[in-house]
């Protein structure tokens, strides 16, 4: 907040930044503010900065509220005075008194821009919406919304996450009530903006969109803060350790009950660390300019036994029958046999992911494709060394070779499209009302290679060499060919169409596409067990490697290829080189400073890093590991290799 004076008058100036998400209603939120401004006698400016708000694209709005401070005796020269007031056209960083989130990442953006300083408040909502950058990496690229929560808390003076969607959920509101939640805290923050609630409240009745549900969600956000208020009140009256090595931390939870239900439990915590911490609960080093002890904010989900302490055990008997319940009935009995057998002879880590694997199988096509995956791990846990007690390398695989077997062809499609409940379902997202017609359209376009796959791989396989030989096939592959076609799911005819395509189910196993699918699960597997037996750590990078490929169609196959070159011109020679090295460790000092086969781990995940982001990225990974086994050649040692495979990976 800045003050001026003007003919005597002195104006006080708040500023508002709002982050957002093209869609959420961030226009609404903000003349909220506006009119509420108004309403309480103030003046103020709206502004909605430049952003690609179409498609879920960020945008940012900006927000100055001018009131009288001090009167000057005279409500005439007040009211000159407040006219005079100039707004400036964008936000200064360091001096925006409040920041509010629509969406977490885009907040991040702000905090990482400057806006957020000891004199903020932050009102954020927990919503991600990934972004693109989030979504193409084949591995897990998400942001982690943990350490933009801690950055945000390190810069802010204050700061209130709320889990908007689960609280409107709780409240039987949708998620379009999240705007007037948001708001509802803002107006309990103390000290945050000037107006009153009745004001609020005045403007949601003002603004006149879905007034009775977003009335009823500001009451949702204001008792959630004033309930979250009376708890930090509590806290940081509570007396300190005797000693000046602790601070305090308050921890509250990212899925938020009602106020006042016995779900709620926040709960204040002494966590040691140093006496000028003022970080996160691990005793973090960025210190608090007052010298006081600073609160922290943690959001960790709550659990029914986090009183106690003690870690939550699966309950298999119940995941078991759940799994089996969602079978059709003449596969249940099967499947449950097969699960006692796992129960009973397979290692106790290894229960939950084998379990749900067969379930998965199971449903993919029958309980004997579920007994040929168990065969399939068995090979691979036959491979774990004596003394590996958590089974990592078959756990990683067993999961990988789950969703590898159950690839998504025609008849998946198919069969997922007619699947009892998807138009329950359907009906249920998009709010469809009893007596209103809902009409489904499916899109489809199937390439030539999963057209022909779902045939016999003995009548597919002489055609395709009958189309190489006579340069037929070539042509077709140029011409990129696809068979359109949308059929209308809520139709007889387009049930019919989804229908016909099920009825190839019986045949998947004598497929084209699983006999070439089959052949790159044997070598799969043979590649994990031979390097496993080579080095333990890269054996668990092949397995974890092979859940790169997926997807369907045109990106299944380039991240297949991706991954056969991946195995045999940038782990393979890696692997060579280091074990060759390896045999020279009693002459090499420098050898035996690292680890067998460091570099070849430490190139092979910045290389699966690179190929899991872009279709160019197989080059990128191989050019990497040319330059790793350049450098080995001219001699840099295997340590500072190690040092310089990162900086290499980025550029």
């Amino acid at each position: 907040m800045s003050t001026n004076t003007l003919n005597g008058t002195q104006i006080e100036l708040k500023s508002v930044l709002l982050a957002a998400i093209g869609g959420q209603g961030g226009n609404v939120l903000i003349e909220w503010l506006f009119l509420a401004a108004e309403l309480d006698g103030r003046r103020a400016q709206a502004l909605s900065l430049p952003g690609l708000s179409q498609r879920g694209g960020g945008t940012t709005f900006y927000l100055e509220i001018a009131g009288i401070a001090k009167s000057c005796g005279d409500s005439s020269r007040d009211a000159e005075a407040l006219e005079q007031v100039q707004f400036a056209q964008f936000p200064f960083p360091g001096r925006v008194d409040v920041l509010l989130g629509q969406e977490l990442v885009e907040l991040g953006r702000l905090v990482q821009g400057g806006y957020a300083s000891r004199n903020t408040t932050v009102v954020a909502s927990s919503q991600r919406v990934y972004t693109i950058g989030e979504k193409m990496p084949a591995f897990d690229g998400v942001f982690k919304s943990d350490k933009i929560i801690e950055a945000t808390a390190s810069m802010a003076g204050s700061i209130s996450v709320i889990d908007t969607v689960e609280l409107a959920r709780q409240n039987g509101l949708g998620e379009l009530a999240t705007n007037a939640i948001l708001l509802g805290a803002l107006s309990a923050v103390p000290g945050a903006l000037p107006m009153s609630e009745k004001t609020y409240r005045k403007a949601i009745q003002a603004f006149g969109l879905a007034v009775d549900m977003n009335l009823q969600a500001f009451e949702v956000g204001r008792q959630y803060q004033l309930n979250f208020n009376r708890e930090v009140q509590q806290f940081e009256s509570a007396p300190e350790q005797p000693h000046g090595g602790s601070h305090k931390t308050f921890e509250m939870a990212s899925t938020i009950p009602l106020p006042g239900s016995k779900e709620y439990r926040p709960r204040a915590s002494q966590t040691d660390g140093a006496a000028d911490s003022g970080g996160a609960a691990d005793g973090g080093s960025n210190k608090a300019p007052t010298g006081k002890p600073k609160r922290q904010i943690n959001l960790t989900p709550i659990r029914k036994d986090s009183d106690s302490g003690k870690k939550k055990t699966l309950d298999l008997p119940a995941l078991i029958e759940s799994r089996a319940q969602a079978l059709p009935v003449r596969q249940r009995s099967q499947f449950k046999a097969l699960s006692q057998e796992v129960v009973e002879k397979w290692p106790a880590p290894l229960h939950a992911t084998l379990v749900e694997a067969l379930y998965q199988t199971t449903d993919y096509q029958d309980a004997a494709y579920a007994r040929r995956y168990l065969a399939m791990v068995k090979r691979v846990l036959e491979a774990e060394p004596q003394g590996e007690s958590l089974y990592r390398l078959t756990d990683a695989y067993a999961r990988t070779l789950a969703m590898r077997m159950t690839y998504e062809d025609a008849v998946r499609v198919a069969i997922l499209k007619i699947k009892p409940g998807r138009l329950e379902r359907i009906r249920r997202d998009m709010g469809v009302k009893p007596g209103q017609v809902l009409h489904v359209t499916d899109y489809l376009k199937p390439d030539m290679d999963e057209i022909y796959g779902i045939f016999p791989h003995a009548l597919v396989s002489p055609m395709l060499l009958l189309g190489k030989v006579s340069g037929v096939g070539q042509w077709l592959g140029k011409q990129h060919f696809t068979l359109q076609q949308h059929p209308e799911t809520t139709t007889l005819r387009g049930y019919l169409t989804f229908r016909f395509l099920t009825w190839f189910k019986p045949l998947r196993l004598s497929s084209y596409r699983f006999k070439e699918e089959w052949k790159l699960l044997e070598k799969f597997t043979g590649l994990v067990v031979q390097y496993a037996q080579q080095n333990y750590a890269s054996g668990l990078m092949v397995a974890e490697s092979g859940r790169l490929v997926k997807g369907y169609g045109d990106t299944r196959r380039k991240m297949i290829a991706a991954m056969q070159r991946f195995y045999k011109n940038i782990l393979e020679p890696l692997a060579k080189w280091e074990a060759q090295t390896a045999t020279k460790a009693s002459t090499d000092k420098q050898s035996e400073e690292v680890a067998p086969f460091a570099v070849t781990l430490k190139a092979g995940q910045a290389a699966l890093q690179l190929i899991g982001r872009s279709d160019e990225g197989i080059d990128k990974a191989e050019a990497l590991a040319k330059r790793v086994l350049s450098e080995a050649k001219a001699g840099m040692s295997r340590s500072e290799i190690l040092n310089q495979t990162e900086k290499w990976a980025r550029s």
